[in-house]
């Protein structure tokens, strides 16, 4: 989506994810809305890739470095709930399990982890 601060146009286009290369749903979303990239002054661009292989879990497998000593913490989350009166309420499930986090002293730089 575009907009001209001038004329007040609004321009706004969608493509398919071409999984080869990404970038080829930009250029064809600059297309289809008739824009060149020299003419804009901002470019934000969103994607349902990442957001899909989270849903689908077909992504890599991965890991979560965090500081020593608060590897819970992502489980546990705040101790308030966003839904302080619904008793059905269940946090969501980490897209990480806890024997793929791994915490590092602050200081060191390197991490070397085998799956």
């Amino acid at each position: 989506m575009a907009f001209d601060q001038q004329s007040g146009r609004i321009f706004q286009a969608k493509s398919l994810t071409t999984h080869h290369e990404l970038s080829q749903g930009v250029w064809d979303c600059l297309g289809k809305a008739e824009l060149h990239p020299s003419a804009l002054a901002n470019r934000i661009h969103g994607s349902t890739i990442a957001i899909n292989i989270a849903i689908e879990e077909k992504g890599a497998r991965t890991a979560l470095v965090v500081t020593k000593g608060t590897r819970d913490v992502y489980k546990i989350g705040r101790q308030n709930r966003p839904e302080a009166y619904n008793f059905s309420f269940r946090r969501p499930v980490p897209l990480t399990a806890r024997s793929a986090i791994f915490g590092v002293n602050r200081k060191d730089c390197r991490l070397v982890a085998k799956f």
